[in-house]
């Protein structure tokens, strides 16, 4: 595994994820404040941002790890998209969700949210993504 490419498409992922969710999110306030509950402050934020960063670095690492098995592609970029979102985004959402108290409709969008924010950058990882030259 090429890990200087992995860092890169990683980094370059988790930022992708970040600007997704930040815009959905911020046409959720209106629905925050529907709930009477506050916008995520900064700070909370910026550890939001960080966790994608980490997610997303972790998106380049699984298409890098599953690429010999499926093969080079964006086939396999989605794979990996699909599972970071199964792990860490479906089953987070259903387990903190309902303690949230932030009803269906919330929910289901920030569900559907991550799961467009990891599949594109499992796309933007693996397209990133490119083999150590082997040695001579």
């Amino acid at each position: 595994m090429n890990m200087a490419r992995i860092v890169l498409g990683g980094v370059i992922a988790g930022v992708i994820i970040d600007v997704i969710e930040t815009i959905v999110h911020r046409f959720l306030f209106r629905s925050y404040q529907e709930l009477g509950r506050e916008p995520i402050a900064m700070s909370g934020a910026l550890l939001i941002w960080i966790i994608g960063v980490v997610f997303g670095i972790a998106v380049a690492w699984l298409y890098a790890a599953i690429r010999p098995r499926y093969g080079a592609g964006p086939k396999t970029a989605v794979v990996a998209g699909v599972y970071l979102w199964i792990v860490a985004g479906l089953l987070v959402w259903l387990g903190f969700a309902p303690l949230l108290q932030w009803g269906t409709r919330l929910m289901v969008i920030g569900i559907v949210t991550n799961l467009v924010a990891y599949v594109v950058a499992g796309l933007v990882a693996g397209y990133l993504y490119k083999e150590e030259a082997a040695a001579a």
